[in-house]
């Protein structure tokens, strides 16, 4: 396992709810201690700043800590919690999975779990299949599990109502050797990307200052960039993200992105219109190094950069996604070549990003 998959690994596997990033913090934190200056503000966000030649443009690069998951919400005498969703979640990636639940005192593992199809079939005097038994289980329906048979043993465990819960899931290198399997790529893909800039970044000359902030709360509503957008002050900013690249079909029909086939663009979503000077010149030196880059517009959804956009007077701000499947699910899929891709557009924007080259993307 070589540095890189070692940085993915220890930041899938880290557990980091909305409000609760701690665990990825103090792993970005150790990475980028010697990288540039070094601060956390007081909502959670993390910032590393690394001026370059020049101490403009200011350039944010902007990456979220935290990952879909979910906080007790009630404690029932049976022993079962109810618990509500921290995030976006498809209620049928679920059931039967296993979670961390975050206690002030440790740590507690436990199962999601709805009534067993077997309740219903057994119900059935003549064995016929019950339509109940094959019903879609509805998230506010379902309960964590821990093993207790009591509210007081659940309160014995340390587990009270408003502890946070993520997916319990380790990382693994697939069969072809280049696709990791893991939780929360969304988005501790694009926090091993700001480490690995970084990192490069230290042997490379940039006519620039380099803002690189690992947010919290996006999937909330990119609460900690509205935080530390003031603060950034950027003249551009570039959101460090993953792009969803789920095929509908056997050959890929109704995906925009493809595995594979390098880093994707947002065009469109919910709460932002790409700057289109800003990915017209980042397209131009996409094709100018060799790099594949892919499109992606979406009707729902949004970025980090949706704060950062519209700061005093306008902030060209754009999103490139490493091609992820299975996003918001225990089992996300993403390729060493896409990052290796977008690691190489990403230094290549760095290295050239100067006072005229912003003059052109402002147009």
């Amino acid at each position: 396992m070589d540095n890189t998959e070692s940085l993915l690994k220890e930041l899938s596997e880290a557990l980091g709810p909305p409000g609760m990033e701690d665990d990825v913090c103090h792993v970005l934190a150790y990475r980028l201690k010697d990288l540039g200056q070094l601060s956390r503000d007081r909502m959670g966000n993390l910032m590393c700043v690394k001026t370059g030649t020049d101490p403009s443009p200011r350039l944010a690069l902007v990456a979220h800590m935290d990952e879909v998951g979910f906080m007790v919400r009630q404690i029932l005498p049976n022993g079962l919690i109810r618990f509500a969703p921290l995030g976006g979640w498809w209620s049928q990636v679920l059931l039967g999975q296993r979670v961390t639940i975050l206690t002030q005192g440790g740590r507690v593992r436990g199962v999601i779990a709805a009534a067993s199809p077997h309740h219903f079939l057994i119900q059935e005097i003549d064995l016929l299949v019950s339509e109940e038994a094959f019903r879609l289980v509805r998230l506010q329906d379902m309960l964590i599990d821990v093993g207790a048979t009591s509210a007081e043993a659940v309160a014995r465990l340390g587990i009270s109502v408003g502890d946070p819960a993520t997916p319990a899931a380790d990382f693994q290198v697939l069969g072809d050797g280049v696709s990791y399997l893991g939780k929360a790529w969304d988005d501790r893909c694009g926090c091993a990307l700001l480490a690995d800039i970084l990192a490069r970044l230290q042997a490379r000359s940039h006519p620039n200052t380099v803002v690189a902030v690992a947010s919290v709360q996006e999937e909330l509503g990119t609460r900690g960039a509205q935080a530390a957008a003031q603060a950034t002050a950027p003249d551009v900013a570039l959101i460090v993200e993953m792009a969803p690249a789920e095929s509908l079909g056997p050959d890929g029909e109704g995906s925009q992105v493809q595995m594979g086939q390098g880093p994707a663009l947002y065009v469109l979503d919910y709460m932002m219109v790409a700057h289109i000077g800003l990915r017209r010149w980042v397209e131009a030196i996409a094709g100018q190094i060799g790099v594949e880059i892919q499109h992606c517009l979406t009707e729902g959804g949004g970025s980090d950069g949706a704060p950062l956009h519209v700061l005093p007077g306008g902030v060209p701000t754009l999103t490139i996604g490493v091609p992820m499947r299975y996003a918001h699910s225990w089992g996300g899929i993403i390729r060493r070549d896409d990052y290796e891709a977008a690691l190489r557009l990403w230094l290549a924007i760095i290295e050239r990003l100067d006072a005229a080259a912003l003059a052109t993307i402002r147009g």
